[in-house]
C-alpha cells in the first residue's frame, strides 16, 4: 500500500468513524434516557459494584495481542492460530478467575445477588478470542467502514434488547443481556466478513516478539488505569460521598471533548502509522498534521466549555451542582494536553517502541499518585490541582521521549499547537469578561447560545489570521472525497 492509498483510508476511516460514533451516541443516550425510567436505583448499583470489577480483569483480556496484530509486519498464518491459542488460554482462565471471584466479591460488598450477575457477565471472555482476531485483522487491512459499520448495527440491537426487558421488568438483567446481545452478534458478524475461527496453535515457539509487544502493550494499558483512576479511588477513602461525586462529575465533563474525539483518531491513526513504520519521515509527517488538527478542535471546545461554565453547569445540571465549578475549570484548561499526549501512542506502538508508553505511565504512576495522596488533604480542589500542576510536566516528558524516535523536536510540537492555544486562551478570557459584566440576555438558555456563537466566531477569526492552513487542513479532511 503506497502513501496515497494510506492516506486515502484515513481520510475515508476519519469521516466514517465520525459520523458513526456521533450517530451511535445519539442513539445510546437516548436509549439509556428511557431505560433509566424503568430500572430501580439499588439495581443500577448493583450492576455498578460488579463493573468495577469486571472493567479492571477485561484489561487482560487481550494480552496486547490485538495491537500486535496489527502492528507485525509479517503476519502469517501459523502466527494467527498461536494468537488465538494464546487468547484462548488468557480468557478461560479469566473466564474461570471471575466466575470463582463473584463469591468473596459480594462478600466484600455483602450483596448476595452480585453473584450470579457476575457470574453471567464472565461468559463475556468467552466471546473474547473471537472477537479480537477479526477486529484486528479489520483494523489492519484499514477497513474502518465495515468495521464501524458492524460495531454501530450490534451495539444498536443491544440497546433495543436492553429497552425492551427493562420495559417488561427484567430490571437488572437487562443491562447485562444487552451487551451479551451485542458481542455475541459482533463475533458471529465479523467472522462471517473476516472467518477466524481455525484450529488454535497453543505452542510458544517462534512468539517471543509478538507476545513481548503485546504484554508491554497490557502491562501499559494496566498501569495507566491506576496511574488514570487514583484520583477517584483516594477521594473515595478520604471525602464524602457528595464531595466524590461532584468531583467525578468535574472529571467527567472536563473529560468528554477527549473522550469522544481521540478514540476515533487513534484507532486510525495506529494501523496507518504501521503501514509506514519503516518510513519515519511520512510518520513525522503525519504525527504533526494529527497534533495540528487535534489541537485545532479539544483547545476552543474545552476553553470554550470552560468560559460558559458558569451558566452552562446550573443550567444543564441545577444549581446543586454549582460545586463543579471550580474544579471544571481546572481541569478543563488542563486537560486538552492529555489529548495531545494520547496521540503518541499510536505512533510510537506502531513503530515497534511499545516501551516509551510504558516509561509513561510508570512515570505518571510515580509522580502522580502520592500528588494526589499529598493533595486529598486540601479536597477535591486539590485533586484538581494535582492536575493542573504536575500533569503538564509529564506530557511534556512523553513528547520529548516520543517524537525523538521519529527525528522531531518539540519545537516543531510547540509550532503547531501555538495558534489554537493562543486564540482559544484569548477567546476564554473574553467569554469571562462578559460574564464578569452579569449580562443575562433573556435567560440563561439565550446567554449560553450567544456566547457560544461568538466565541466560535472570534476563533474561527484568529486562526484565519494566524494559521489558515490548519483551518483548510480540516476543510480538506471532511470535503475530500
Amino acid at each position: 500500500m503506497n502513501e496515497a492509498e494510506i492516506a486515502h483510508k484515513v481520510l475515508s476511516g476519519l469521516k466514517w468513524k465520525a459520523f458513526i460514533r456521533v450517530l451511535g451516541q445519539v442513539i445510546s443516550w437516548a436509549i439509556s434516557i428511557v431505560v433509566i425510567r424503568y430500572i430501580k436505583p439499588e439495581e443500577y448499583g448493583l450492576k455498578s459494584m460488579a463493573d468495577i470489577f469486571m472493567a479492571v480483569v477485561m484489561i487482560f483480556s487481550s494480552g496486547g495481542l490485538q495491537s500486535a496484530i496489527i502492528q507485525t509486519k509479517e503476519l502469517t498464518e501459523e502466527k494467527l492460530k498461536k494468537i488465538f491459542g494464546i487468547l484462548i488460554i488468557i480468557n478461560l482462565i479469566l473466564f474461570v478467575f471471575i466466575f470463582l471471584g463473584a463469591y468473596p466479591i459480594a462478600k466484600y460488598y455483602n450483596e448476595p445477588k452480585i453473584i450470579s450477575l457476575i457470574q453471567v457477565m464472565s461468559v463475556g471472555f468467552l466471546l473474547v478470542p473471537l472477537n479480537i482476531m477479526p477486529s484486528a485483522l479489520f483494523s489492519r487491512d484499514m477497513e474502518y467502514k465495515e468495521v464501524s459499520s458492524i460495531s454501530f448495527t450490534t451495539n444498536v440491537i443491544g440497546g433495543v434488547c436492553t429497552l425492551i426487558m427493562a420495559v417488561m421488568g427484567y430490571g437488572v438483567w437487562s443491562l447485562i443481556a444487552g451487551p451479551l446481545l451485542s458481542s455475541a452478534l459482533s463475533v458471529i458478524i465479523l467472522n462471517i466478513y473476516k472467518p477466524c475461527l481455525k484450529k488454535p496453535d497453543f505452542s510458544m515457539h517462534g512468539m517471543f516478539d509478538v507476545v513481548s509487544f503485546g504484554g508491554t502493550v497490557l502491562l501499559t494499558s494496566f498501569l495507566w488505569i491506576v496511574f488514570s483512576k487514583a484520583d477517584v479511588f483516594i477521594a473515595g477513602g478520604v471525602l464524602s460521598a457528595k464531595d466524590v461525586g461532584v468531583y467525578a462529575v468535574a472529571l467527567h465533563l472536563a473529560s468528554l471533548p477527549i473522550d469522544k474525539i481521540m478514540p476515533v483518531l487513534n484507532q486510525v491513526a495506529f494501523p496507518a502509522y504501521a503501514k509506514l513504520q519503516d518510513n519515519p519521515l511520512q510518520i513525522a509527517k503525519y504525527f504533526l498534521k494529527s497534533i495540528r488538527l487535534t489541537s485545532l478542535i479539544l483547545f476552543p471546545v474545552s476553553f470554550g466549555l470552560v468560559g460558559i461554565s458558569h451558566y452552562l453547569i446550573p443550567a444543564l445540571l441545577g444549581d446543586k451542582w454549582n460545586d463543579v465549578i471550580p474544579l471544571f475549570f481546572v481541569l478543563g484548561l488542563v486537560f486538552p494536553l492529555r489529548g495531545i499526549s494520547t496521540l503518541c501512542a499510536p505512533m510510537t506502538n506502531a513503530i515497534g517502541k511499545p516501551k516509551v508508553q510504558l516509561q509513561l505511565v510508570v512515570l505518571g504512576v510515580l509522580l502522580m499518585v502520592p500528588s494526589f495522596i499529598f493533595a486529598i488533604n486540601y479536597g477535591a480542589l486539590g485533586l484538581a490541582l494535582t492536575w493542573a500542576i504536575v500533569y503538564p510536566v509529564i506530557v511534556f516528558i512523553n513528547l520529548v521521549n516520543s517524537i525523538r524516535r521519529i527525528n522531531l523536536k518539540i519545537f516543531h510540537v510547540v509550532k503547531a499547537v501555538f495558534a489554537p492555544i493562543f486564540v482559544s486562551s484569548v477567546m476564554l478570557v473574553g467569554l469571562l469578561m462578559f460574564y464578569m459584566t452579569n449580562v443575562i440576555i433573556v435567560n440563561h438558555w439565550f446567554t449560553i447560545g450567544v456566547m457560544i456563537l461568538s466565541g466560535a466566531v472570534f476563533y474561527i477569526l484568529g486562526m484565519l489570521l494566524l494559521s489558515k492552513k490548519t483551518l483548510y487542513e480540516m476543510a480538506g479532511l471532511f470535503s475530500s472525497r
